[in-house]
């Protein structure tokens, strides 16, 4: 019954993830040995798939797995790999600088309807901060192809991150970066202000 409709998806606070580390008090990474394989986000039964990615850390033993985020549902597997840590919620300011830290960034996704729907916010914000990203298949993923790793098994989501590291560059970091920088919040706001200017003349 809508007349005149457009899509309007979630923006990212640019800045705040694209800026470099400005806080050196992280101290809980610190010793955590490198590659760092970080997560982070609500830890629910749809994201991440639990099982999934304790498989993934079984296939690549000699790197770390960072999970930031609070536990809404059982993740006593996870908990029991020695190289999976987690660090449970953190502020939201603080979040960037957890990110900016990890070597590569994940979303494994749970694959099911939920997962056919979704637009998640932290792959925009893992972008700005210019990190690989490897992830489960999902069909809002499809635009970032370019520049995403995509895996629908451990083992090759375990390549993948192997991949993601060895080919990290400079210039991926800043085509990671370009390709979220109009998608701030700022920017939202005035295509919002666009449309309904746009949509007030011809009425």
């Amino acid at each position: 019954q809508c007349k005149k409709a457009f899509y309007l998806d979630h923006g990212v606070d640019f800045e705040m993830f694209a800026s470099p580390i400005n806080n050196n008090n992280i101290t809980e990474l610190a010793n955590i040995p490198k590659p760092i394989i970080g997560f982070i986000g609500s830890i629910d039964e749809c994201n991440p798939d639990i099982d999934f990615l304790e498989k993934v850390a079984e296939l690549l033993p000699d790197m770390s797995f960072v999970i930031i985020g609070r536990e809404q549902t059982d993740c006593s597997a996870l908990k029991t790999r020695k190289n999976i840590l987690m660090l449970g919620q953190k502020p939201y300011d603080l979040v960037p600088e957890y990110g900016k830290r990890f070597d590569v960034a994940l979303l494994p996704l749970r694959q099911s309807r939920w997962a056919e729907a979704v637009n998640p916010l932290k792959l925009k914000e893992y972008l700005a901060m210019g990190k690989p990203v490897v992830s489960t298949p999902f069909p809002q993923l499809r635009e970032y192809l370019d520049i995403v790793y995509e895996a629908k098994t451990p083992k090759t989501f375990a390549a993948c991150i192997k991949s993601a590291i060895s080919e990290d560059s400079p210039e991926l970091i800043e085509k990671r970066k370009q390709k979220v920088k109009d998608s701030s919040w700022d920017s939202k706001a005035r295509l919002v202000m666009k449309e309904l200017f746009e949509s007030d003349q011809s009425g």
